[in-house]
This record gives structure tokens, C-alpha cells and sequence, in this order.
């Protein structure tokens, strides 16, 4: 008897601790397998599943109706190349430095075994035209992932706001910052995009007639090389899409890329995340940029978009939180040496102070029955593990060390992840991939 009730003892426990081990998702223990999941660069590369379907899903799909399209602009270019012995390959960059409007378009040359990227940076406003047709035409965009950054987004916000309202500045500056968050917001676009789809497809049309009429007047001189052929191309191209169209709003004649016609805008953005106040300007930004992680490459381009969620004002979000003395003094020696320049450290904190905010509010989530182990959870795992996956050099690790202790103090970290201080995920400092510590 006493053996049974033990062994029953037993089969409880442990899918009690199964549960608890589980609590926040069916596949992963989020400490016990954090090192194995940021580290194993062959089965998964550390990318979350939101992201890891970003470039599994997205990407290819997007790639399909490419092909399948044999749109004039693209075709014509590889036609400039054509040979019996040239093959082509048609791929979307998805790392976190590259906008996913930028198109890798390379051809091999089987006789001479070279291989050639073409540069399509130049024509990316047509691209941008014709990948947003096909995430309508075919629905790739998912409106989980918007709504998504919409809620975390306006928790950050009231969050920022509470915290500058109850901060020792001076009121001037308090006043200052308040408004200015409270003006700051997310805008996905038309709620009923698929009803001016027509837009979007006549201007298309009108730029490929225009490109097909200049194409057949194309000449080429003997001499000119492949990266002339791209450059005359592209003119060609440019030319095509800075000729004239119509808006059925106004029925003005307008520079086409100029003054884009609200309602084409307003299509272009519906794949993207575009803030309010900067609404009167085409600011494209790929919502894949809210689940990735702050490298040095992605550092200039973040900065001139610094109302994304991690970045939200966050200069002055850094004032209230970690005064300029504290700033100094965690920036000397190893801090500069990583950067280089006190701009990149102070940008490193800012994340990281970002990091620690969203990781409370999905703990208070979660607290309430709210969104548990989500795609959320992971974001925070991909930001940092690509720290891991890329390898540190010595400075890098120097610099990074300074920071530690923002994170190891971040008992929301610990208490949303439900890791314990004694966890060996707290432990050898020194192993880059754990980064937590």
C-alpha cells in the first residue's frame, strides 16, 4: 500500500513539475534550454518561430509570386544577361539590417563558373510596388503580428509616461517629454485596403507600358559591361516610374515618385508599421524590425526610425532612468573601446533598459492570464542570441560585460522567465551565450 501511494506520490510530482516546467510553452523549458536554443546555430540558427516564418514563409511565398508573375521590369533585366550558359536566382534578403523591400537578383555564368550579384537598390521603389501587390494579392501579411505591436506598443507608451509623470526632473522637461510621447503612435494603414487595390495595380500598369515603350528604344554600346547594363537599366526604370500618373483622389497630373497618391500610400504601408506624425512621408518600416535584435549594421538605419517599440524615445527615457553621471561612468574604457563612440554605448543602454520595461509589462501579462510564453517571449531570446550566433571578438566581450549588470538586476526578467538567481543560467560569466547574466 505504502509502495503504491508512493509511486502514485511520484507520478504526481512529477507532472506537476512537467507543468511548471512547461508553463509557458509545450516545447521549450525557458531557462534549461535557453543556451541550447540560442546556440545551436545548425537546427534553428536562434531565430524566434515569428521570425524563423518570416523567412521560411513570407519570403518564399513572396519569391513564388515573383516567379510565377514574370513581371517586364524583372525579366527585362535578366534578359540583358541572357546567355545559353547563364543561370539566374532570385532571392529576399531577411537579415536584420537589409529592408525586406531589397531584392538579391544574381546570375551565373556556367563557363566562366563566376557568379554576379545585381545591385536592385536602385529601382526598390518599383520592387516596394510590386511586393506589396503580391502580399495582397496572395495575403501574406499576417494581422496577428500588427496587433501584436500595436498592444505593446501602447503599454510601452503608457508605461513611459508614468514613469517620466513620477520622475524627479524638472517640469519644464517633464511637460516636454509627455507631450511628445503622447503624440507618438503606430499606424498600419487603410482598415479596408483590398477596395483600393485598383490603385495600386493601375499605377503599376501605367509604369510597365512606360518601361516596355523606353525598353524598345534601348541601345547599348559594345563596350559596356555589366555594371553599365545595371546602370543604364536602372535609368530606364526611373525614368518609367518619374513619368506622370493620375490620382483619383485629386485629378492632378503628379510626379509619380514624388507625390505618391494617399491611397497607393496608404496600400504600401498596410504590410508596414508607420508612425503617425511621420505620416505625411513614405516611411517604410518592415515589421520583421520589431522582432530583431540591435546590431551594429541595423544602428543607422534604427536611429532615424527611433519611435520603434525598444527605441521608444528612449533618449529621454535613458534621462529619467540612468542619469548622464551614471551614463559617463558605465561608458569609460571597455564601453568606448567596443563602440568606439559614446553614441553607440549610450544606445546599448537605452535597448537594454527597453528590453527590461516590455520584459515587466509581459510579466504583469502573464500575471493576469494574458499572453503567456508568446512570440514575445522569443523576441527577447533572438534579439540577444544573435550576440552568440555571431561570435564576440575580445573588445566586444569587454564591452558587453559593462552592461551585465543591467540585465542581472532585472528581477522582471527573472520572475517572466521564471528563472531562479541560482540557475546555472546565472553562472560562467565568461560563455557568451549566456548572455543573461
Amino acid at each position: 500500500m505504502k509502495r503504491t501511494v508512493v509511486l502514485l506520490l511520484l507520478s504526481f510530482l512529477c507532472v506537476y513539475s512537467t507543468r511548471l516546467a512547461h508553463k509557458f510553452s509545450s516545447t521549450v523549458h525557458p531557462c534549461d534550454d535557453f543556451e541550447e536554443f540560442v546556440c545551436n546555430e545548425d537546427e534553428n540558427g536562434g531565430l524566434s518561430p515569428l521570425f524563423d516564418s518570416l523567412r521560411n514563409g513570407f519570403y518564399d511565398r513572396l519569391k513564388e509570386a515573383l516567379l510565377k508573375d514574370n513581371d517586364v521590369v524583372i525579366e527585362g533585366l535578366k534578359n540583358l544577361f541572357a546567355g545559353p550558359n547563364i543561370t539566374f536566382q532570385v532571392d529576399f534578403p531577411y537579415h536584420s539590417h537589409v529592408p525586406t523591400r531589397y531584392l538579391n537578383l544574381t546570375y551565373h555564368n556556367g563557363l566562366t563558373n563566376n557568379t554576379h550579384r545585381i545591385d536592385t537598390t536602385q529601382i526598390q521603389v518599383y520592387l516596394n510596388l510590386l511586393f506589396s501587390k503580391y502580399t495582397h494579392q496572395n495575403k501574406l501579411r499576417n494581422a496577428n503580428w500588427t496587433n501584436e505591436v500595436y498592444n505593446l506598443y501602447d503599454d510601452v507608451k503608457a508605461q513611459v509616461i508614468g514613469i517620466v509623470q513620477n520622475s524627479t526632473l524638472e517640469q519644464e522637461h517633464i511637460n516636454k517629454f509627455v507631450s511628445s510621447f503622447k503624440q507618438q503612435g503606430v499606424d498600419g494603414g487603410l482598415e479596408n485596403e483590398e477596395s483600393y487595390f485598383y490603385v495600386l495595380m493601375s499605377a503599376l500598369s501605367t509604369i510597365q507600358q512606360r518601361f516596355i515603350d523606353l525598353k524598345n528604344t534601348l541601345t547599348l554600346e559594345a563596350d559596356c559591361n555589366d555594371d553599365c547594363k545595371i546602370k543604364r537599366y536602372s535609368n530606364l526604370v526611373e525614368t518609367a516610374m518619374n513619368e506622370t500618373v493620375y490620382s483619383d483622389r485629386t485629378l492632378e497630373r503628379l510626379p509619380f515618385v514624388l507625390s505618391i497618391p494617399q491611397e497607393l500610400r496608404d496600400i504600401l504601408n498596410r504590410m508596414f508599421i508607420r508612425t503617425k506624425y511621420l505620416e505625411q512621408d513614405l516611411v517604410l518600416v518592415p515589421v520583421a524590425f520589431f522582432y530583431v535584435p540591435w546590431t551594429e549594421d541595423s544602428i543607422e538605419y534604427m536611429m532615424k526610425y527611433n519611435e520603434l517599440i525598444y527605441q521608444f524615445s528612449l533618449e529621454a527615457f535613458t534621462d529619467v532612468v540612468s542619469d548622464d553621471d551614471r551614463f559617463l561612468q558605465m561608458a569609460k574604457g571597455d564601453g568606448f573601446k567596443c563602440y568606439h563612440r559614446a553614441g553607440y554605448c549610450r544606445a546599448h543602454i537605452e535597448f537594454l533598459e527597453a528590453v527590461r520595461l516590455t520584459t515587466k509589462i509581459i510579466k504583469e501579462r502573464t500575471e493576469d492570464g494574458g499572453s503567456g510564453f508568446s512570440d514575445l517571449h522569443w523576441f527577447f531570446f533572438y534579439m540577444q542570441s544573435r550576440w552568440c550566433i555571431h561570435g564576440m571578438t575580445e573588445e566586444e566581450y569587454a564591452c558587453d560585460s559593462t552592461f551585465k549588470p543591467f540585465l542581472k538586476q532585472s528581477t522582471d526578467f527573472q520572475k517572466a522567465f521564471n528563472c531562479k538567481p541560482g540557475h546555472k543560467l546565472y553562472t560562467a560569466a565568461e560563455n557568451m551565450c549566456k548572455i543573461f547574466v
